[in-house]
């Protein structure tokens, strides 16, 4: 069965985009958020499960996370609000990937 992923956000644009922005500029910020990543979103009003964020993360480099930010913001109105969902993204896309062999004749990929 596939892993569900469990998150609760009730976080607003301005503080998502604060949240991004030290991701990408505050070195002593992110490798606190490494080391503990579901202490650091819970803090920031965003609950995800234990089973749905590992223990450790590793964050993209700060660069790329720069670069990301103005993208979002000019493709999304001010009004709209998909920040939250921005910064999932990057938190989800620093999780370990596991892959395993699979059997011969899998035809799944």
């Amino acid at each position: 069965m596939a892993k569900r992923y469990e998150v609760r956000s009730s976080i607003s644009r301005h503080t998502a985009e604060e949240l991004i922005n030290r991701l990408a500029n505050d070195e002593t910020f992110r490798k606190r958020f490494e080391a503990n990543p579901r202490t650091v979103l819970f803090e920031h009003r965003i609950d995800v499960t234990p089973e749905s964020l590992p223990e450790k993360v590793t964050l993209p480099p700060a660069d790329k996370i720069k670069e990301l930010l103005p993208v979002a913001t000019a493709l999304v109105d001010e009004t709209a609000s998909p920040f939250g969902f921005l910064l999932l993204f990057i938190v989800f896309g620093a999780m370990p990937v596991v892959t395993v062999a699979r059997p011969a004749g899998d035809a799944a990929g």
